[in-house]
């Protein structure tokens, strides 16, 4: 597709009204019959779209192309099929662990475009602008608000007031300039109302949520792949695959394959005994022994995060959890050393 020619598109038929305020239109190729979405936009970055079309960024709809008449600008770009996160939102069905994948998801999308050269600054993250494809992958539209940042900028705030309120973090609001870590307020505002919505427990994200919406954007996460590292320990940290023992957390066939041959395993040696000596005692010290074991197991594969409790956000995740794995190990061992020799005796 050119950008030269606004005559190209004036035998596409207009399928339907997306959104008559914004003057947003599903068309379609007569000849081809592909759908298309057009935005006819009064306010935008004429550079940013330019960018994308050139380099198409994973997660946002690609611009086929777009073109600048009677100071307003059109364009043409990728229809995404899907559902809006404002209408999950409004459901309130999403899962604990959807939301954070899809924000998970938002972060990987953000990164591509603040890496950018020049970085890119979306500005306007919200409900709204977030889709869900039907296979649950995260879309972010509406780029009229975007711009790019440059550290070589000397404005001290932003000259237009651009962005939703409630989600605009405060120096949208003349109060300094647009950056990276304004996205990063937003998305945080988002994640928050994400979770709001199906009345989730907040207060393990809390560190997360508010090292997002600092009111001083230099006290904010300083770039958007330190969110992604932090969301991607703890939110796996979440519990919700229940009680499932470790093999049967993942329902993968070769785990529980694997795990069923290492707890049938524990139950031989259990019941194992020597012929010569099949005593209580004997039993005692076999299940201790395979208690121990099965202990040690729990610990590797940090069943409902046993190696985490007491760790903190800001804290050296696996430096932690290593030393915490050790801890577990002596302390087990110690208690089976303590435990195994009187019990022998008693039963002898």
């Amino acid at each position: 597709m050119s950008t030269s020619n606004p005559y190209e598109y004036l035998d596409y038929e207009t399928i339907a009204t997306l959104n008559e305020q914004h003057h947003i239109y599903l068309i379609q190729d007569p000849i081809s019959k592909h759908v298309y979405v057009k935005k006819e936009l009064l306010i935008y970055s004429i550079e940013v779209y330019q960018m994308l079309k050139e380099n198409p960024i994973s997660g946002v709809p690609k611009i086929l192309d777009y073109y600048e008449h009677d100071h307003k600008l059109t364009v043409i770009e990728e229809y995404i099929n899907g559902e809006l996160l404002r209408e999950k939102i409004d459901q309130g069905q999403m899962t604990e662990n959807e939301i954070c994948n899809y924000i998970f998801q938002l972060c990987q999308i953000l990164e591509q475009l603040h890496h950018n050269t020049p970085p890119i600054v979306h500005r306007d993250i919200k409900p709204s602008n977030v889709m869900i494809t039907t296979r649950g992958e995260v879309v972010l539209i509406d780029f009229n608000a975007a711009k790019f940042h440059s550290q070589q900028d000397n404005r001290t705030s932003d000259t237009v007031l651009l962005g939703t309120q409630g989600y605009a973090a405060p120096e949208q609001y003349g109060f300094g300039e647009s950056s990276s870590r304004t996205d990063i307020y937003s998305l945080g505002i988002l994640f928050e109302e994400c979770l709001e919505s199906i009345h989730a427990d907040k207060k393990k994200y809390d560190f997360i949520i508010n090292h997002c919406t600092r009111m001083d954007p230099a006290d904010r996460y300083e770039d958007i792949t330190d969110l992604k590292k932090q969301l991607q320990f703890w939110g796996t940290r979440r519990y919700d695959r229940g009680y499932a023992l470790p093999g049967f957390r993942t329902r993968s066939p070769w785990k529980m394959f694997c795990a069923v041959f290492a707890y049938l395993l524990l139950l031989l040696m259990l019941f194992t005994t020597n012929e010569s000596d099949a005593s209580a005692a004997s039993y005692v010290e076999n299940f201790i022994i395979c208690a121990w074991l099965f202990l040690n197991i729990l610990i590797f594969f940090n069943y409902r995060g046993i190696l985490d409790y007491g760790l903190k956000p800001n804290d050296s995740i696996w430096k932690k959890r290593i030393l915490h794995a050790v801890l577990w190990s002596i302390a087990s061992l110690i208690l089976v050393v303590t435990l195994l020799s009187p019990l022998k005796t008693l039963l002898s």
